[in-house]
């Protein structure tokens, strides 16, 4: 329900040119691991395996949220 709030004055926002982004630097093994967590029952349920290797240190300037929900996004229907 937090997020739908959030999702809604991201988009009130968006209306009426009130964007602001957040730059944090995001740990892209954190967020795969994140992402991986959210499909994880979908995966064993189906008797899926995933191998999602990420290099250490690997750090990107940007928002956390939009890259592992689209990634459990993409994960989550390939396993449907």
């Amino acid at each position: 329900m937090v997020n739908l709030v959030d999702d809604l004055l991201d988009v009130s926002g968006i209306v009426r040119g009130q964007v602001h982004l957040r730059q944090d630097d995001v740990d892209t093994r954190a967020v795969v691991a994140k992402a991986v967590g959210t499909v994880l029952p979908l995966l064993v349920e189906r008797k899926h395996t995933i191998d999602a290797q990420v290099p250490a240190g690997l750090v990107v300037r940007g928002d956390e949220v939009c890259p592992a929900q689209a990634y459990s996004s993409v994960n989550g229907n390939a396993a449907k």
